[in-house]
């Protein structure tokens, strides 16, 4: 994040259910997409991430790129919060 955004933002990892982390074809970037409830994508959750910075990723994303409200829960299942995935 900050190449992204030119600074550091707390964070924590975090695990997103109904997803899959898959490859694109000529991207060197994974993409996420909605899949089966059993399905699990380990990632890192971002916190305050302002207006401002969500414009900045909003313009840094490509094509398969949407933001949505989603439950991201930490590694011993509890919620962290549920806030728009980007």
């Amino acid at each position: 994040m900050v190449q992204v955004g030119q600074r550091e933002l707390p964070k924590q990892s975090g695990l997103l259910s109904g997803f899959k982390r898959c490859c694109v074809k000529d991207d060197s970037y994974p993409v996420i997409f909605r899949n089966c409830s059993t399905d699990l994508v380990e990632g890192t959750l971002y916190r305050d991430i302002s207006n401002e910075y969500f414009a900045i990723l909003d313009t840094f994303e490509e094509d398969y790129y949407s933001r949505e409200a989603v439950e991201v829960r930490s590694p011993d299942n509890s919620v962290l919060q549920q806030l728009p995935m980007c």
